[in-house]
């Protein structure tokens, strides 16, 4: 999960990305963008973008739109995103069986 940051992703996570390459080349992955207005529209599109450069397959997304919105006490108010969540887990699952990992 990341937040938008300046229309990108923030420079920790290209500094992660950069530094244990070598743990996630091949891997699938799974985007989940968080924003208070966009839902991180264009942080998903450089982080595609980014994880396919870094040899990663991408398989699916999930934006948290209007995050500041979305939680009371904690909890999430809208049932949809916790269902769009395990979907990702789910696809990430049978990728990552597919890829025998």
């Amino acid at each position: 999960m990341a937040p938008e940051y300046n229309g990108s992703y923030p420079g920790e996570l290209k500094i992660l990305l950069d530094t244990i390459f070598d743990e996630y080349e091949a891997l699938p992955v799974g985007i989940v963008t968080v924003s208070v207005v966009t839902g991180g529209v264009r942080l998903l599109q450089e982080l595609r973008l980014a994880t396919v450069n870094y040899r990663m397959l991408p398989v699916g997304q999930v934006l948290f739109y209007n995050v500041d919105e979305l939680f009371e006490n904690g909890e999430l108010k809208d049932e949809k995103y916790a269902e769009r969540v395990e979907r990702l887990f789910k696809t990430l699952q049978k990728y990552a069986k597919a890829l025998n990992r």
